[in-house]
């Protein structure tokens, strides 16, 4: 087994980026939505394009810096991904953080994508021959020896696979939601730059805004006119249904909503939601907003919003470009692989 080294995994890297900032680079969309029809040419594109803007020379290796140790790596290891197909690329982080930290992936993908990522990974071993020599690709769990895992998936699957792979190292990652948080004053661009969060990929990510602050309800009605407006949506009957079913249980149960044609909301106090409705509650001031995401924090993936008072608060429009280092459910993927060898 030919490992490329430390230094031309960087390069792998940075050409990955290149190539996903090339216009129509990737050319099997209609495969892909064959397969899973959520991911529809406008979701693929929009997940290489959020990959093209991340994956550049400089932001990798800001990214690497805080981990030395990984370049000087003793021990090749198996690590088991299983990965989570709500949205196209979602195990890509997982699979560039084993490749660049000289482990061996063992991935099983979701049998909802199970297309993309290989596909990338064909492509890119054109110009580097060696690079199927760091990885394998099933939608089946394998039963090879694993020196640690690296699971996403619903809670009820994690606490499975916590209790089946607890005899080897873990990182685990559940059920995680997103909160836009509203001072009132918003203007259009901003709450279309709000709609991006909620709409985009139907809602499906844990980075979609399924929960909004809002100091008044009245500010409601703008919110919905921008998102009734916004064009983040290609029309999916799938997404139209859920909204219809949703609209019928919320009336059945004399819940009060706000009704759109692309979504609707309802005051609640729950942070997740259904495809097609969006939650909301009313604050008073800024310390019961502290106080929700505090008696919150271990349900929330993003803080969304433009209040400067709020820590670690991702503006308006851009929750779905994380940066390399905004590990999902704040666990940091490079530190658990890197800490594996003083294991």
């Amino acid at each position: 087994m030919a490992f490329i080294d430390y230094e031309d995994r960087i390069k792998v890297l940075v050409r990955l980026g290149e190539l996903f900032r090339q216009t129509d680079w990737l050319t099997i969309h209609e495969e892909v939505n064959h397969q899973n029809s959520w991911f529809t040419p406008q979701s693929v594109d929009m997940a290489i394009k959020s990959w093209g803007q991340t994956l550049t020379k400089k932001k990798i290796l800001q990214w690497l810096s805080p981990y030395p140790k990984i370049k000087d790596k003793s021990e090749v290891k198996t690590i088991l991904v299983i990965m989570a197909g709500n949205l196209p690329l979602v195990g890509l982080h997982d699979l560039i953080s084993v490749f660049i930290s000289g482990n061996y992936l063992q991935a099983k993908l979701s049998s909802k994508d199970s297309i993309l990522i290989p596909e990338i990974i064909n492509r890119l071993s054109e110009e580097f021959p060696q690079l199927p020599d760091h990885m394998d690709f099933s939608i089946q769990l394998s039963h090879n020896s694993h020196q640690a895992i690296i699971a996403t998936g619903s809670n009820l699957t994690i606490t499975t696979l916590r209790e089946k792979y607890s005899l080897i190292p873990g990182l685990f990652r559940g059920n995680r939601h997103s909160i836009a948080i509203l001072s009132g004053t918003e203007d259009s661009q901003t709450l279309d730059n709000l709609a991006m969060d909620i709409l985009s990929y139907y809602g499906l990510g844990c980075r979609n805004a399924s929960y909004l602050l809002i100091p008044e309800e009245s500010i409601l009605t703008a919110i919905q006119y921008r998102l009734n407006k916004s064009r983040v949506l290609t029309i999916h009957p799938g997404y139209l249904n859920s909204i219809n079913q949703q609209r019928a249980i919320l009336t059945m149960n004399k819940l009060p909503f706000i009704n759109g044609n692309k979504i609707l909301m309802t005051e609640s106090s729950l942070l997740g939601s259904a495809m097609g409705v969006l939650h909301y509650g009313i604050y008073n001031n800024l310390n019961e907003v502290k106080s929700f995401i505090q008696t919150n924090q271990n349900q929330i993936q993003c803080l969304i919003g433009q209040t400067k008072e709020i820590e670690h608060i991702i503006p308006f429009g851009e929750a779905q470009y994380p940066e390399l280092w905004d590990y999902a459910d704040g666990k940091d993927t490079l530190k658990f692989l890197q800490d594996l060898d003083q294991s």
